[in-house]
This record gives C-alpha cells, structure tokens and sequence, in this order.
C-alpha cells in the first residue's frame, strides 16, 4: 500500500467519523441538499513576531467546513446550516480544489 492509499484511507475514516448532517442552500433559495460535513469553529493561527514572553501578537481566527466532493460539489455563497443556531455562508476554497475532502472558509451568517 502507497504513501497516498494511506493517506486517503485515513482521511476518509476521520471523515466518516467527525461528519454531521447540514443543510446547504443556494443562494436563491431554491436548491436545498442536505450532505454530511465537518465544522471547524474559531481556528486560531498565530503569526508575526513573538513577544518576550513567546507568544504571537496576532492571531488569525477562522471557520472552515470540510466536505466530501463525492457527495456534494460546493460552491461559494452557498449557506450550510448545522442547525443548533450554526448556519454560515461559504465564502472561499482552502487547499487544492482537485482533493476529494475539501475546505471551505466560512462566515458566520446573522
């Protein structure tokens, strides 16, 4: 088994895993498809220079939302809703386009 076999093997177990049922919908409101995804709330990812103490002096703070593009293809603007008052609206793709698992960043949508 290769490198990649493996690599794929295990992202499709975390997937199969951690995947909760959302609701997306078009931007117009007239195509819902309900799908399996992973929510990432409140990502913080330090950058810049470190303070004496070490420690960032600024953080980038992010929510992102994992779908499986064999299930659903997303598109930006669209909204997931996880229910529970978690309902966002897709904003960009995170990594490589062309992966099976792909993220999306995400705004909290009021």
């Amino acid at each position: 088994m290769s490198l990649d076999e493996i690599r794929d093997r295990s992202r499709a177990a975390v997937h199969a895993q951690f995947t909760v049922p959302a609701t997306v919908t078009s931007p117009d409101g007239l195509v819902e498809v309900t799908v399996g995804a992973r929510l990432h709330r409140d990502l913080k990812k330090p950058f810049g220079d470190l303070e004496r103490e070490g420690f960032a002096l600024v953080l980038e703070q992010y929510n992102q939302v994992i779908f499986d593009r064999e299930e659903w293809e997303p598109e930006i603007d669209w909204v997931v809703d996880f229910g529970r008052n978690r309902k966002f609206t897709l904003v960009d793709f995170l990594g490589d386009r062309a992966d099976r698992y792909i993220g999306m960043e995400v705004t909290l949508k009021r």
